[in-house]
C-alpha cells in the first residue's frame, strides 16, 4: 500500500527580498508564522531553534516553522528573501520527512525561489495563487530530496542532491566538489563507495530514466531527448541508453 503525503500552503503573508548594512543583527524569539529566508549575499551565522550556530551563505536555505525561535549575524552586507505563511501535512504539525533546517541550493533551485519573490511582487491578480503552487513544489521537492537522501552523509546527500537538479546539464566533478565543500577526489571515493555509482553513472541513470518518460509520452524524437537531457549528439545517448536499458532507444520506442 503505498503511503501518500498532503502539503498545502495557506494565508502567505509575504515574499519580500531585502538589503542590510554591515553588523546586520536580527532575533526572533517566537516565529509567529511558517517560512524560509533564502541568503542571496554575504556570509553569516545563524543559530537554530535547536541552539546550533552554523556559518550560512548565499544559496543557503533556513525553514522555520511556527514557533520556532533563532537569531542572525552577519559582520558584512548581505541580502536575503524572507517569507511568511501557514503550512499544513494531512494536519499534522511537523514535516512528514526529517529533513534538514539549512540545505544548499543548487543555482537552479535558487533561480526558482527569486522568481517566486518576483511573481509575489509583481501584484499581479494571480500572483497568490502562482506563489502559492510553487511553494508547494518547492516543499515537495525538498522531501523527496530528503527521501532519497536520507540513507547518505551530509557531504553525499549534497552531491546527490546537485545531481538532481542539474543532471539535464553537463557539469564537471570540480564544480560538484566545490557545491560540497570538499575535494573532488575525496568526493568521487565517497560517492562511489556509499551509492555504488560514480558520479556519471549516477547522472546518466537520471537521465536515462528521464528519456523513458518522453519516449513512452510519444511527444519527442529521439534527436529532441538527446538535445534535452545534455548529450552531445544521438550516438552518446543511444550508447548510454543501450548500455543501461540492454536495447537501444530507438528499439525502446517502438515496443
Amino acid at each position: 500500500m503505498k503511503t501518500f503525503v498532503g502539503i498545502d500552503i495557506k494565508n502567505i503573508y509575504i515574499i519580500v527580498h531585502k538589503n542590510e548594512d554591515k553588523l546586520f543583527k536580527f532575533q526572533c524569539p517566537s516565529r509567529k508564522w511558517d517560512g524560509f529566508v533564502l541568503i542571496t549575499s554575504g556570509e553569516g551565522e545563524v543559530i537554530t531553534h535547536e541552539g546550533e550556530v552554523q556559518t550560512v551563505k548565499k544559496n543557503d536555505l533556513i525553514l522555520f516553522r511556527k514557533g520556532h525561535k533563532y537569531s542572525f549575524y552577519f559582520e558584512d552586507e548581505c541580502s536575503y528573501i524572507t517569507s511568511a505563511y501557514d503550512i499544513t501535512f494531512d494536519n499534522k504539525v511537523e514535516f512528514p520527512y526529517p529533513i534538514p533546517s539549512i540545505i544548499t541550493l543548487s543555482e537552479n533551485s535558487a533561480k526558482k525561489i527569486h522568481n517566486m519573490c518576483d511573481i509575489w511582487q509583481s501584484r499581479k491578480w494571480d500572483s497568490y495563487s502562482i506563489c502559492r503552487i510553487k511553494l508547494i513544489e518547492t516543499y515537495l521537492d525538498i522531501m523527496k530530496k530528503a527521501h532519497l537522501t536520507s540513507h547518505y552523509d551530509r557531504d553525499i546527500a549534497k552531491a546527490v542532491s546537485y545531481i538532481h537538479d542539474n543532471f539535464r546539464n553537463n557539469f564537471s566533478g570540480d564544480e560538484i566538489a566545490h557545491f560540497c565543500s570538499i575535494s573532488k577526489s575525496y568526493l568521487r571515493t565517497k560517492f562511489l563507495k556509499q551509492t555504488g555509482l560514480t558520479i556519471t553513472e549516477y547522472r546518466d541513470k537520471l537521465r536515462i530514466n528521464a528519456s523513458i518518460e518522453m519516449l513512452e509520452s510519444q511527444h519527442f524524437s529521439i534527436t529532441e531527448i538527446a538535445s534535452e537531457l545534455g548529450y552531445y549528439d544521438i550516438y552518446h545517448f543511444s550508447k548510454t541508453f543501450k548500455r543501461i536499458k540492454g536495447i537501444s532507444p530507438q528499439k525502446y520506442a517502438r515496443q
